[in-house]
């Protein structure tokens, strides 16, 4: 019995030993060159931070929900590997906009609704058309 004992304590204590804490940290990353396309663009961003001895997890956010998974892609520059590479998606972040991008958002939103009012003004305006000519 003290042999189950002690060899089930040698075993805990050996997978105590080996595991591990994997850490994770945010990149905070900006974007420093830009390359537009017909169709797409390609963004470079740089990130840097210090990575403790041992396995880490890195992530980077703020990217855009429309990135192609199979093209995002790291360069490590120091004494490290890269393991792999994984795209996921946050749906419950929604996505942020600047405040410049909201202002444009609206605007276009009146402009459509103008262009709704005009062209169905302008359907008001044959159909009376019609009416006079018959």
């Amino acid at each position: 019995m003290k042999r189950v004992i002690v060899y089930s304590l040698v075993i805990l204590s050996t997978f105590y030993l080996r595991s591990q804490n994997i850490r994770e940290k945010v990149l905070e990353t900006d974007i420093t060159q830009v390359t537009v396309f017909i169709k797409g663009a390609q963004i470079y961003r740089e990130g840097s931070t210090s990575i403790p001895k041992g396995e880490s997890v890195i992530k980077v956010t703020e990217l855009s929900p429309y990135v192609n998974p199979n093209s995002i892609s790291a360069k490590p520059l120091g004494d490290f590997v890269i393991l792999s590479v994984k795209h996921k998606l946050n749906y419950l972040n929604e996505l942020k906009k600047s405040d410049r991008i909201d202002s444009l958002s609206q605007i276009i939103e009146r402009l459509y609704l103008s262009i709704a009012k005009i062209e169905n003004d302008q359907e008001v305006l044959d159909e009376k058309l019609s009416l006079l000519n018959s």
